[in-house]
């Protein structure tokens, strides 16, 4: 064990643990580099600042306690620098290594700079501020962690994690949350394909969402005000809770649940599960502002097989209609047909007419009475279509 002096300054070391074991000292201006290339130069240490330091050597910070570190780099032959470390801030530091930090508790990260791939995993009470982070499958399996004001590029990103809160910043990844269980991200720009997967707890807040098939098998899945933008084949198997401003070009058999939006390209259902959610279309504005009338989704023909464009056995595709209807105040919902059915434009009316029927039936009312549609004559489906 190394009985340092309280303060080390303007020191150059690479011998093997270096300076293992010190306590209550703070090192200014030192570097960690040299011929013999000495590893595990700080390990074991406890009660230690440290400020304009270059770490150039492998393993320089493990099992170390309450490390105070300051404008410091970590250079890209500085592997697994932050290892089983608990109690540790960082400010204004680059860490530039492979696998910079992993299973450590009670870290603050702010205004650093971090590409390392492998950042995080197994950490606990991790907050990191107003930093960037790059590189492929970040904080795997950490938990207990607050992200704010992030700038973040890289693919497989926080898969595994438990109780994840971010505020604000950039995500570029891919396959970003799978497993991920109790996460919450206000105000965020997310980008990437196959977001959210087998998430659980799942709750975005007025985020923006770019890439294709998001959100597949979720569980308690909530989306607040948030912009779909280039998202197909969103929502599938998924148990949600969602209001979307805007267009989301398709949906696909959601399991459970209810998604509102301002326009919907369309809703596939071509799986064995089906479709178990409510899917309303035209409740929320292009800005997120609130219209009283619910546009009704119907069924396109579908083409039959035996001509070119024909689809799939057991696909049906909706569309959403651009005026909105009401008649007496209640929304008109015309369900999906049979998989043995062709949805023409009779077998639209004839569906429809059955449905009127059963409404004035629940209601007393005469069938027949008043107009074309059998509504009575104050019927507001004929005052909006105008026949």
């Amino acid at each position: 064990m190394t009985n340092a002096t309280s303060i080390i300054s303007d020191r150059t070391f690479d011998g093997e643990r270096a300076l293992y074991g010190l306590s209550h000292a703070t090192l200014e201006r030192v570097r960690f580099a040299g011929h013999a290339d000495g590893e595990s130069a700080l390990k074991e240490c406890a009660d230690i600042t440290v400020s304009d330091a270059t770490f150039e050597l492998r393993y320089p910070l493990w099992h170390t306690t309450d490390v105070e570190l300051t404008n410091a780099l970590f250079t890209e032959s500085c592997r697994a620098a932050l290892w089983y470390a608990s109690d540790v801030r960082i400010r204004y530091a680059k860490l530039l290594g492979i696998k910079a930090m992993r299973e450590c508790d009670n870290v603050s990260i702010d205004a650093s700079e971090i590409r390392s791939e492998e950042f995080g995993w197994s950490s606990r009470d991790v907050a990191v501020r107003d930093s960037s982070v790059e590189g492929e499958y970040a904080f795997l399996h950490a938990r207990d962690l607050y992200l704010e004001d992030v700038r973040f590029r890289g693919k497989y990103s926080f898969q595994y994690v438990e109780n994840l809160t971010i505020e604000g910043g950039t995500f570029d990844t891919k396959d970003a949350f799978w497993h991920a269980r109790n996460v919450t991200v206000r105000d965020a720009t997310l980008k990437g394909e196959y977001l959210g997967w087998y998430s659980e707890g799942l709750t975005l807040v007025n985020c923006r969402i770019e890439g294709t098939q998001p959100l597949v098998y979720c569980r308690d899945l909530t989306l607040v005000d948030c912009e779909m933008v280039g998202c197909d084949l969103a929502f599938e198997g998924s148990d949600v809770q969602v209001t979307i401003r805007g267009h989301v070009d398709s949906i696909r058999d959601p399991r459970s649940g209810r998604i509102e939006a301002g326009s919907v390209g369309e809703v596939v259902h071509d799986t064995l599960a089906g479709c178990g959610a409510q899917i309303v279309a035209g409740t929320k504005g292009e800005m997120g502002a609130h219209t009283p009338c619910t546009r009704i989704a119907i069924p396109v023909s579908r083409a039959r097989r035996s001509h070119s464009h024909a689809k799939p056995t057991g696909c049906a595709v909706f569309r959403i209609r651009n005026k909105p209807v009401h008649c007496h105040k209640m929304e008109v919902r015309i369900e999906r047909l049979g998989e043995d059915s062709y949805a023409t434009k009779g077998d639209r009316r004839r569906r429809a007419s059955a449905l009127r029927r059963q409404k004035e039936a629940a209601r007393g009312r005469r069938p027949g009475a008043g107009c074309k549609h059998r509504c009575g004559a104050s019927c507001l489906l004929r005052q909006n279509t105008g026949r």
